[in-house]
């Protein structure tokens, strides 16, 4: 069976005089753009993504050490505003598992079952500012559970193939009998 498809996504932290706790962040990876990551299993069962927090600048900015607290999340519709989360929310499909590495790497099981947008919020604490900082891309899960989805879908054809055949059987049958 397939494992689950490894991402790294870098949150960089920049100094930045003009946001009232004096930082801001910025995404890096291959999933995407600075703010909206898309999520394509590539026929792997999900992903395992690690937010790997780069502080280049020493802001002392941190991961909340709980992963409730470092990340909530909640689904959007297409066309609507994007309403990241201000207060705790949580989804099963994209869901943090662990803060480490001295709470600047977030672990993220996204299970990528079905397509759909969602807005989450990564939340950060920093020395001196008294209050969590919230960062809030997008996501996009674009094409469900991969080898599990697809397997799903086949024993699902095959089964109304099965049916549609033993209709056919019955029919020609009861012509034959009758």
């Amino acid at each position: 069976m397939a494992s689950p498809k490894q991402a790294n996504v870098d949150v960089v932290c920049v100094p930045d005089s003009s946001k009232p706790e004096g930082v801001r962040f910025e995404l890096s990876s291959n999933l995407g753009s600075s703010n909206e990551l898309t999520f394509k299993n590539d026929n792997h069962p999900g992903f395992e993504v690690d937010f790997n927090l780069v502080d280049n600048d020493q802001t002392g900015c941190k991961f909340m050490h709980d992963p409730k607290d470092a990340m909530w999340v909640q689904k959007i519709e297409p066309g609507t505003p994007d309403p990241c989360p201000t207060s705790a929310m949580y989804w099963d499909q994209f869901e943090a598992k662990s803060v480490s590495k001295n709470d600047t790497q977030l672990s993220v099981r996204n299970l990528n079952d079905y397509v759909q947008l969602f807005a989450f919020s990564l939340r950060f604490t920093k020395p001196g500012w008294p209050d969590p900082i919230l960062y809030d891309p997008i996501g996009s899960n674009q094409n469900g559970g991969g080898l599990a989805a697809d397997s799903f879908a086949q024993n699902r054809l095959n089964m109304v193939l099965l049916v549609a055949g033993i209709a056919v059987i019955a029919f020609v049958a009861y012509r034959i009998w009758s």
